[in-house]
């Protein structure tokens, strides 16, 4: 990697590089879902985002990272969490991104697993929401460094411990080499679905 890599807050011009670190990071979504509606998802994961950084190689975005601080987020930001993930559901079957996978069944899978999330969340007060990295820049220390600056600015807003979730299809022991402790696992049920196949899903906290 000869370029440097830079650290800076989150522009809206980043979306559509952002989009496609998302498209590399999960391949098999970007080849069953539409990208309306991937485009729509991580739409979402921005607009909750109390904290938003991204990494750039020669201006290109290789590295995003979002996350809530709580002391941030809310009363209103709770309540505008769950009207977007309403939103979300009401589109979804609706019909509004075209041709989903057995759109019913989609929708069914959707609402179950953002159930289980909520149930299993643990008690945190702050959380890593999303975490991308481009496929030619994994392993170079940059999620890490990302990692670094959102904690440092978790515990500057004076929080004791941070969660993040995630599940087979993604690099989950990133965060336990980060130091992260594994408190609970479920069948995914919406990830199962698209992949065909048995996924389980993850939470993670580490004390800070």
């Amino acid at each position: 990697m000869a370029q440097p890599v830079q650290f800076r807050e989150f522009e809206a011009t980043d979306f559509d590089d952002s989009l496609l670190t998302a498209c590399e990071a999960w391949p098999d979504d970007n080849a069953i879902l539409p990208e309306s509606f991937l485009r729509s998802d991580i739409g979402l994961y921005f607009s909750l985002a109390t904290w938003a950084r991204v990494a750039t190689v020669s201006n290109r975005v290789v590295d995003v990272l979002l996350g809530q601080i709580n002391k941030d987020l809310g009363f209103r930001g709770q309540i505008k969490s769950a009207i977007l993930s309403i939103r979300q559901v009401l589109l979804v079957s609706l019909g509004a991104y075209g041709r989903l996978p057995r759109r019913f069944t989609f929708l069914r899978k959707y609402l179950v697993t953002e159930i289980k999330w909520a149930r299993n969340r643990p008690v945190s007060d702050a959380e890593i929401t999303l975490l991308m990295v481009s496929a030619d820049y994994r392993g170079l220390g940059i999620g890490k460094q990302l990692m670094d600056l959102f904690l440092r600015a978790a515990r500057a807003g004076g929080a004791q411990k941070a969660s993040v979730s995630t599940e087979e299809g993604s690099n989950w022991r990133f965060y336990e080499r980060y130091g992260f402790s594994r408190c609970c696992d479920f069948y995914d049920d919406l990830d199962s679905f698209i992949r065909n196949r048995n996924v389980r899903a993850f939470y993670y906290t580490l004390d800070l």
